[in-house]
């Protein structure tokens, strides 16, 4: 059995990017680019030509990958994704702080997304406070109260629901979407400086 590729798609510009990696190696296969004049900055301004672009852009990734691609990853980039500082209330806990607190976390993320109409793409903690002192880890520790601030990554579902429809019709497995800026660092940056 062979080693997923997986096919790491970047619509920005006026151009689709297309970079094949072999998940188990992690190392490039082909990397195409595709004239498109019918996206501009992420958002699709003639569906038609996009589709035609996208249909050129897949054939010839397939034909240089024999047709081994399994799954795709779809990066966006900064004009689709809008950020979000989610502040808490301070919620009372008067107990120990387990990963069912942190769920509902998540939860109230969640609802703040879906009442938004809106596409979760990542939500990062920036800080969490017991009892009004800042803490790194709160799981395991006891507190009164708990507040907290996640950055959440998000894009509005109409555009980012009309782009999946288009890449899926098309037989793309779509396993994740990733903001540009992201998968650059985690491409560039050495351990120490994701760290940070």
């Amino acid at each position: 059995m062979f080693a997923k590729n997986i096919l790491f798609l970047d619509l920005g510009g006026s151009c689709l990017k297309g970079m094949v990696i072999n998940e188990k190696k992690f190392k490039i296969i082909t990397k195409q680019t595709q004239e498109c004049s019918g996206i501009m900055n992420g958002y699709i301004s003639d569906a038609l030509m996009f589709q035609t672009a996208l249909c050129k852009l897949i054939k010839s990734l397939e034909k240089t990958t024999k047709g081994q691609i399994s799954s795709t990853i779809l990066l966006v980039g900064s004009s689709v994704i809008k950020y979000k500082l989610l502040v808490s209330n301070t919620m009372e806990v008067k107990g120990i702080i387990d990963k069912q607190r942190i769920l509902a976390i998540d939860l109230k993320i969640k609802k703040w997304i879906d009442s938004n109409n809106a596409l979760l793409i990542r939500s990062t903690p920036i800080e969490y406070k017991l009892d009004k002192v800042l803490v790194e880890n709160p799981i395991s520790m006891y507190a009164d109260t708990l507040q907290f601030i996640y950055n959440i990554a998000y894009a509005e579902m109409n555009q980012l629901g009309n782009l999946i429809y288009i890449l899926e019709k098309h037989g793309l497995d779509i396993i994740d979407i990733m903001p540009s800026i992201y998968c650059a660092a985690a491409l560039h940056l050495s351990e120490d400086e994701k760290a940070l």
